[in-house]
């Protein structure tokens, strides 16, 4: 353990002068003062030189981040927040690691998380949904199909991004971002249909739908008429046109919700 480790940085250097006045051994200074052979002789040649205990500014190994590469790093996740450490450093070329962008961008109070989302579901919601699960808890759910739809938008990002404590980013937006819908369907024993396409979904195409992506499948699975159609209050699965078509293809629907 060094000697001198009680002592501040300009007394560990007056301590490393006086010792080499007094010709000791500068392998013995080196390991009382926990300083290296080689800054030890940097220090005595200093104060032989200038008559300074003083560390030289610009002393030492440059750092691997130059003032201009911390500037082009936080100007990146400014545009981009989304880019982690390690496409930050293709994007700008640089040669320090990910692991010196990433403790740079801490030690900015940047984090690269998640944004914080608030929850859809109110407190009545969350009712309702456990009271729907004790209502239907010993209901035979062995032949009954839900089907659902969603859209996926093509934005640039949905995933973490660099945030600075206090402070929010926002990404410029489009009016109508390209996407697509996916339609599906399920049982208790897994898919039953599954339909991609584009353009807004109405009664007709959902009929269209059921018509080649559903009813052949579960026809072929639980038998034509035996099967159940889970419907909730959307206007596409309401409309006339779609509970005619049901009806004639002895389709049995039942209202969950």
């Amino acid at each position: 353990m060094a000697e001198y480790a009680h002592l501040s940085e300009e007394q560990k250097r007056v301590r490393i002068v006086e010792d080499n006045a007094n010709g000791e051994d500068i392998n013995e200074i080196a390991r009382r003062s926990g300083y290296h052979v080689k800054s030890c002789q940097r220090i005595i040649r200093r104060f032989a030189k200038k008559k300074s205990m003083k560390r030289e500014k610009g002393a030492g190994r440059p750092p691997i981040l130059g003032p201009s590469d911390k500037i082009a790093i936080v100007n990146c996740i400014r545009a981009q927040p989304w880019l982690g450490a390690a496409k930050v450093r293709i994007r700008l070329n640089l040669k320090a690691q990910p692991r010196t962008i990433r403790q740079y961008l801490n030690g900015l109070h940047y984090r690269y998380r998640r944004p914080y989302r608030k929850p859809q579901l109110s407190k009545q919601d969350k009712l309702n949904r456990v009271d729907w699960a004790l209502k239907y808890r010993n209901y035979d759910f062995s032949k009954v199909v839900f089907s659902d739809e969603c859209s996926i938008w093509m934005r640039e990002w949905q995933g973490h991004m660099w945030l600075k404590k206090g402070k929010q980013h926002y990404i410029g937006t489009k009016a109508y971002y390209p996407k697509v819908h996916v339609w599906g369907a399920i049982g208790i024993d897994g898919i039953v249909g599954i339909h991609v396409f584009q353009g807004n979904l109405n009664a007709p195409r959902f009929k269209a739908i059921l018509k080649d992506s559903l009813i052949p499948q579960a026809n072929d699975r639980y038998g034509k008429g035996t099967w159940s159609l889970a419907q909730d209050n959307d206007p596409k699965h309401r409309a006339s046109i779609t509970q005619n078509f049901l009806k004639t293809q002895k389709v049995l629907l039942k209202s969950f919700f």
